[in-house]
């Protein structure tokens, strides 16, 4: 659980002070044999990390993460298999044995499962040990760069570059990061290569004229933005693919167990004609249980939606047995990039 008021300051200033221990050399780090790239936030859960090391992975990059929330402890290798139907019965390949992704999400965590899922072929190291899961990576593959899924605050690799990506949310002049508890201060800022804004709005983000991204717009390095718009959709638990126009004059009820569920909602009220008829919202990487369904369907009833919406991060942790009585309707986002694409992929290229 991510801490808050006096916990977070607390917080931020032991992970200052670790991270300087490394950098001055008093605690060890390694150094993979990759050109190595880390993707972080400053902020804990729902910054848009995972969508963008996705965005940004290559058929010969490898990709090492921790695996948050899978019960796997020691490090092991995932790679997806293929890349259509839905994607949580893709099938994975994990150290030789073979599943669909919701199947490994217990074991590996649902952001790894999702990844793999999405870039079949490129292989996954999972573990806390980074250089550990590296090895594991090596002895199957021969990847030209390592992306570090959630890496901006693993001191003990050292990155060839650091990309931070920043939610922000509001419009025009209202433009701000977006609230949520911080690992880190804009003052960690300084060891970026880049920066990348992730945004839910209809408009392009406008750095002069938001007061609020007043740190950002004097980062020295290269930047971008990004804006989530949503993508695909798919019936649960069919796997049925759908448009997008089959959410469009619904009254929504989302069914969420994610990171920043506002960032969901902006993204639904993008549509056409679209109402959300309250929701149900479950603590980050929540793995759901079918009575707990069941009652949200019972709130979507009585709120008058004839849909229940959940993120395709959900649906590898939603019980594969479950079978709603409502529409259910599993969505995802792109990135669909606004600026500054050319300029952060130059900066994290190997050479």
């Amino acid at each position: 659980m991510a801490p808050s008021g006096p916990l977070e300051a607390l917080y931020q200033r032991v992970a200052s002070l670790h991270g300087g221990l490394f950098r001055a050399g008093l605690l060890p780090r390694q150094r993979l044999d990759r050109f190595t790239v880390s993707v972080g936030a400053l902020r804990f859960g729902g910054a848009g990390k995972t969508p963008l090391v996705q965005d940004l992975a290559r058929p010969d990059d490898a990709i090492l993460t921790r695996g948050y929330g899978g019960r796997r402890r020691g490090p092991c290798t995932v790679v997806g298999e293929a890349d259509d139907g839905a994607p949580w019965q893709r099938p994975l390949t994990l150290d030789g044995e073979r599943r669909s992704a919701g199947g490994w999400s217990a074991e590996i965590g649902d952001e790894a499962a999702l990844l793999a899922a999405a870039l079949p072929g490129v292989v996954l190291g999972i573990g806390a040990d980074r250089a550990a899961a590296a090895r594991a990576v090596t002895r199957r593959a021969s990847p030209r760069r390592f992306l570090l899924d959630d890496g901006f605050s693993h001191h003990r690799l050292r990155r060839d570059a650091d990309l931070v990506v920043i939610p922000v949310v509001g419009e025009g002049a209202d433009l701000r990061p977006a609230a949520g508890p911080r690992r880190e201060g804009e003052g960690a800022l300084t060891r970026a290569s880049g920066l990348v804004l992730v945004h839910d709005g209809r408009g392009p983000v406008d750095l002069e004229r938001a007061p609020a991204l007043a740190a950002i717009r004097a980062f020295a390095g290269p930047g971008g933005a990004v804006r989530r718009r949503l993508d695909r959709v798919w019936r649960w638990p069919d796997g049925g693919r759908g448009g997008v126009d089959e959410l469009a004059g619904r009254a929504l009820f989302p069914v969420c167990a994610i990171g920043r569920p506002e960032g969901l909602e902006a993204t639904l009220g993008a549509l056409p004609d679209t109402r959300i008829v309250g929701g149900r919202w479950f603590r980050d990487h929540h793995r759901f249980k079918s009575a707990e369904l069941a009652a949200a369907e019972v709130d979507a009833r009585a709120a008058g939606a004839d849909a229940v919406v959940s993120t395709i991060k959900d649906a590898v942790r939603l019980p594969p047995d479950w079978t709603p009585s409502l529409p259910w309707w599993i969505v995802d986002a792109a990135l669909e990039w606004e600026r500054g694409r050319e300029l952060i992929e130059e900066a994290v290229s190997a050479p």
